[in-house]
């Protein structure tokens, strides 16, 4: 739903690129097709519905192969390490299962609080949210409207509203963030949390909803669901087909914390007992750290950061062309 600046919003020595680019990393910021920075096309314009006909199957089989490809392409780098936050681990975790041949790319990803259609989400808001997310999506087709949660003047203003520090309802803004998501006030400024909240959001289509919604209601982390009968045509099947997460032969890092109210634990102990390597699975040792604090939180260098350096180096073997970068996407 965001975009690769939402990690630059920290001091330079707090945010995770930064500190990588500090340590000698090559760093490149990925965006999905449908965000603020990524609505080019070869010959379809963001005003053609054409244009929005693709959910989260297109970003995995497509878009992040892609992605790995030009970094590669384009530097001395034949592996990378690959850090995800979010919904961006079930794409990574997508992507390696259905093009498992990329998996030779990887030389270890980090995932951080990987939301996957599985999860038991804790937050009461969030799930009666989920609840009226088909309403939202049948008016928003009704009303030709292919993209969802843009960022814009209007969404900006209404963030600015609520949530600036001279807000008399920056208290609510504040409680709502720590229900929806868990929120550490502790390591949160809110002098500029209007200037943050802004930046979660930058544009996503209505497809890609539709496919989490679905996956969500299944429990299952599968492909999109087209009907019955497109199904058929599709995938030689009248349900959608399930991701093998066995499939994903690369080295993974989990990232869990205790207040992370869209992720539970029993997604981390799945993963940990499905997936074929999962070198670490890190508790943030702080009971207070949510799920938006990854992005945010001016302690995450602490608690996060600092142990995908530690993790990186104890991966650093003899290359074949050259040193190994970093590719970062969301």
């Amino acid at each position: 739903m965001g975009a690769s600046d939402q990690w630059l919003l920290r001091d330079k020595n707090l945010d995770l690129p930064s500190i990588l680019v500090n340590n000698g990393y090559d760093v490149w910021l990925g965006n999905f097709r449908g965000n603020l920075y990524s609505k080019n096309h070869t010959h379809l314009n963001i005003s053609d519905p054409e244009y929005w006909k693709f959910s989260i199957d297109e970003w995995a089989y497509y878009d992040v192969p892609a992605m790995m490809d030009y970094v590669c392409n384009n530097t001395e780098y034949d592996k990378m390490y690959i850090v995800t936050y979010s919904l961006s681990s079930a794409i990574l975790f997508a992507t390696a299962s259905a093009r498992p041949e990329y998996n030779d790319k990887i030389i270890v990803s980090y995932h951080m609080a990987p939301f996957l259609a599985f999860t038991k989400i804790q937050s009461l808001l969030l799930r009666i949210g989920i609840q009226f997310g088909e309403f939202y999506l049948a008016i928003s087709r009704s009303t030709k409207n292919h993209e969802l949660f843009p960022r814009n003047q209007w969404s900006m203003n209404s963030i600015s509203l609520f949530c600036n520090k001279k807000s008399i309802f920056l208290k609510a803004c504040v409680t709502l963030l720590s229900e929806f998501f868990g929120f550490d006030t502790s390591g949160n400024s809110t002098k500029d949390l209007d200037f943050k909240l802004t930046y979660s959001r930058a544009g996503v289509s209505l497809n890609s909803i539709d496919h989490l919604l679905q996956m969500i209601k299944a429990k299952k982390f599968q492909h999109y669901d087209l009907g019955h009968n497109k199904n058929l045509e599709k995938y030689g099947q009248t349900k959608p087909p399930e991701y093998d997460l066995r499939k994903v032969t690369s080295p993974v890092v989990l990232y869990h914390s205790k207040n992370d109210r869209v992720v539970d634990s029993g997604t981390i102990h799945k993963l940990i007992s499905v997936l074929p390597k999962v070198y670490r699975s890190i508790i943030i040792p702080n009971d207070k750290f949510g799920h938006i604090d990854y992005a945010f939180n001016l302690n995450a260098k602490t608690f996060v950061f600092d142990s995908v350096i530690n993790i990186a180096r104890q991966f650093r073997i003899a290359p074949s062309r050259s040193q190994y970068g970093y590719y970062y996407y969301y």
